[in-house]
């Protein structure tokens, strides 16, 4: 992690984090920081909150430093089936984030987020499709939410500027969007 990685391709992996079954945590797919890096067709399921509820997970998070950070691109990926456990407490929990990205020119397009529904016994915490934090020029395009039950995307308490927010799609979710700017 705190090495750059840069200009490489993740593509074609299914991602199964095997929540219900996994006695800790399934808290990363992907981490990665680095400049002009891409994460394709992908398949993330089954990821859940960390050991004890206690920490947050993402599926892909790239960032968060964005003067390292140029020209990610996160396309043509699946997200489905958030980690379940069936003795899970009623009480806050940190976020399950399926796309959480930093830096400048930044597209993340063309993703389908599908069936991934909350409730405070079950699934633990709340949803956020796609969170950009530190973000400049950043392209978010073309995005499918179905029964999605979180905030589609999420624009962190960080600074974005010049960002593009444009066709996408939203059938049965909870919120759409969500700016909570500084």
């Amino acid at each position: 992690w705190n090495q750059y990685c840069n200009d490489n391709c993740i593509e074609g992996i299914t991602f199964d984090g095997n929540y219900e079954n996994n006695t800790k945590s399934t808290l990363l797919g992907i981490r990665i920081r680095g400049a002009n890096n891409t994460i394709k067709g992908c398949k993330f399921i089954n990821f859940g909150v960390g050991e004890n509820q206690t920490h947050e997970t993402f599926q892909i998070i790239v960032g968060p430093d964005t003067n390292a950070l140029k020209g990610t691109t996160v396309i043509d990926n699946y997200f489905s089936s958030p980690g379940r456990k069936s003795k899970s407490s009623e009480k806050h929990v940190p976020e399950n984030t399926c796309i959480a990205v930093g830096g400048y020119d930044v597209l993340v397009s063309n993703n389908v987020f599908e069936n991934m529904d909350f409730n405070v016994v079950d699934q633990q915490s709340p949803l956020h499709g796609i969170s950009l934090a530190f973000t400049r020029n950043a392209k978010i395009t073309n995005n499918k939410f179905i029964n999605f039950q979180g905030s589609c995307i999420y624009f962190d308490s960080w600074t974005n500027e010049d960002f593009i927010i444009e066709n996408n799609t939203a059938k049965n979710v909870w919120q759409f969007l969500q700016l909570t700017l500084s």
